[in-house]
């Protein structure tokens, strides 16, 4: 089992590498509750899911994808919302629910990975850009925060395929409001 943390555990992550068409994801929220999905294979890069674990701890975003699903969320209702946002459209339906930090998270996942076509400082624009069409402040960071993240990516990614299948490759979200 590979194992990386981040701070006090606000849920435990256990992604599995399944050996088969889909990997899974199994969360512990600290009410004992527990929530897991899969998503697709992909053996060229990390799976977005855990994409958005490095953006959000870099950032120390509470509310992003995994807060939400540490709050208790279905995260299948929240990869919703998270493919809606990515793809520009308005949400409806949030049950009064703030997703600014959402917005955000999604926002700075994709300005990571502009850093493949661009610099760190167009990703910033772009960043502010998307979080400008959704009525959100960017998050605030800089643009070496960007490239460090996109460093801690490119390290879980190593950790993820090393993670040999069948096994787990362990993470904790924090709780920074406890």
């Amino acid at each position: 089992m590979n194992r990386v943390d981040a701070a006090p555990t606000s849920i435990r992550i256990s992604a599995v590498r399944t050996g088969e068409e889909r990997d899974r994801v199994y969360v512990n929220r600290d009410d004992g509750s527990e929530v897991s999905w899969s998503w697709i294979r992909d053996e060229r890069s990390l799976p977005h899911d855990l994409e958005h674990w490095v953006v959000e701890t870099g950032a120390r975003l509470s509310h992003g994808f995994w807060g939400l699903v540490a709050e208790g969320l279905d995260p299948k209702r929240v990869n919703k919302m998270a493919d809606r946002i990515a793809s520009g459209i308005t949400l409806r339906d949030l049950s009064g629910r703030d997703i600014t930090e959402l917005i955000q998270a999604e926002s700075l996942t994709t300005a990571v990975g502009q850093l493949r076509v661009a610099s760190a400082e167009q990703a910033i624009v772009e960043l502010a850009g998307a979080c400008q069409r959704f009525g959100v402040e960017p998050p605030v960071v800089r643009a070496v925060d960007l490239t460090t993240m996109e460093g801690r990516v490119g390290d879980l990614q190593r950790a993820w395929f090393d993670t040999p299948e069948g096994t787990a490759l362990e993470l904790d979200f924090p709780n920074w409001e406890a």
